[in-house]
């Protein structure tokens, strides 16, 4: 099973993925960032100039946020393939860019599958405040441990730890493993020390910016 998957053409899983990030934001601005939305949700926080200037100021940049939302995940598929191909060529192992930035792909799909859980939120259940789609379960560790007891430059580590992150390192090395064999363990430890280095960096990064 897993083997037929990691043999579909690559290009057919990008467009797949393209697309889905593209509902994505398309839903999000047509659902969520309504006049009614945004002003259920900031009404005890901004005056309504306030408001009609920021849903102005979305409205206006909707295409850049389509185009953005295109070129994020080839960005982010690229610099993961890069990191381990690094880690590869550090360990000569016989696999090429071309086939690691496959597997990466492949692999990347599992985060357009966690975005289905708030498209249907979106959609079939309706929203009235920017929160009612704060219950959706993340399966992070912030959701299990309480976002409340836990301080602001800590909330997005510990938000980024959760079952889709898992699933993909896991599909990940399972997938260069099919590339090239050298036993599952082997690869799962290069793309922890690869993806999840770079994953640990931008962490540090982001703490960083937010406890400021």
């Amino acid at each position: 099973m897993l083997k037929k998957y990691f043999n579909i053409n690559t290009w057919l899983v990008l467009v797949v993925i393209l697309v889905v990030e593209l509902i994505y934001n398309f839903v999000i601005e047509n659902y969520l960032f309504t006049d009614k939305v945004v002003f259920n949700s900031l009404a005890d926080q901004l005056t309504m100039e306030q408001i009609n200037s920021a849903m102005v100021g979305v409205r206006s940049n909707s295409i850049l946020i389509y185009i953005i939302s295109v070129i994020q995940p080839i960005v982010e598929m690229g610099l993961i393939a890069v990191c381990i191909n690094i880690g590869t060529l550090l360990l000569r192992y016989q696999i090429n860019f071309k086939q690691i930035f496959g597997v990466v792909v492949k692999s990347f799909l599992i985060f357009s599958l966690a975005h289905l859980p708030i498209l249907f939120s979106l959609v079939f259940k309706g929203v009235e405040k920017l929160e009612d789609i704060k219950y959706i379960p993340q399966f992070s560790l912030a959701e299990w441990v309480g976002e409340s007891s836990i301080s602001p430059w800590a909330l997005y580590p510990m938000q980024l730890i959760n079952l889709f992150q898992l699933a993909f390192i896991l599909l990940l090395a399972g997938g260069l493993n099919l590339v090239d064999y050298r036993g599952f363990g082997k690869w799962f430890l290069l793309t922890l020390g690869t993806y999840g280095v770079e994953l640990a960096i931008m962490v540090m990064l982001t703490g960083f910016f937010i406890s400021l």
